[in-house]
């Protein structure tokens, strides 16, 4: 017969579980390796309490990191960003847009949570369509302008 301890994983196991999950694992295997690595402590009524307390904490920062993100979300559906690129008489840019240069600009605007996905970087000029993620799969079109430099 084994015999079981429960404990609060600090990092997360791979085929353990979670950080911050309550689990059980076996003695000897919480004494000699999670405990003394740092990855887990043992589960006394204090640590549980923390747990909890740290759980209750995190989803309330999630709650609003979705809320303020919901909010940026509906502010792009009236944002056009911008861009000046050098381009040839075909339209064809010299330098593009990548997607890194779009939340810059979303940074720029104001737009703290979404970040632009691009499959690959605009190197056409005209006006593009260009995803922007936010957390917990929230996603949202903005437009983006690319124009001429004028020489």
């Amino acid at each position: 017969m084994r015999i079981l301890m429960k404990v609060i994983l600090l990092s997360t196991i791979r085929g353990v579980g979670q950080k911050g999950q309550l689990k059980d694992v076996h003695d000897g295997y919480a004494r000699n390796f999670l405990v003394p690595r740092g990855l887990a402590t043992i589960a006394t009524q204090a640590a549980q309490a923390s747990v909890v307390a740290d759980a209750s904490r995190r989803d309330r920062t999630h709650a609003a990191a979705l809320a303020a993100a919901n909010i940026e979300a509906a502010q792009l559906k009236e944002l056009t960003l911008r861009f000046i690129r050098r381009a040839n008489e075909q339209g064809e840019t010299f330098g593009s847009v990548s997607g890194t240069d779009v939340t810059t600009a979303l940074r720029a605007a104001g737009i703290k949570h979404g970040e632009a996905v691009l499959e690959h970087p605009l190197k056409r000029l005209g006006v593009h369509s260009v995803p922007v993620k936010f957390i917990d799969g929230t996603s949202v079109t903005v437009t983006v302008t690319i124009e001429p430099e004028e020489y």
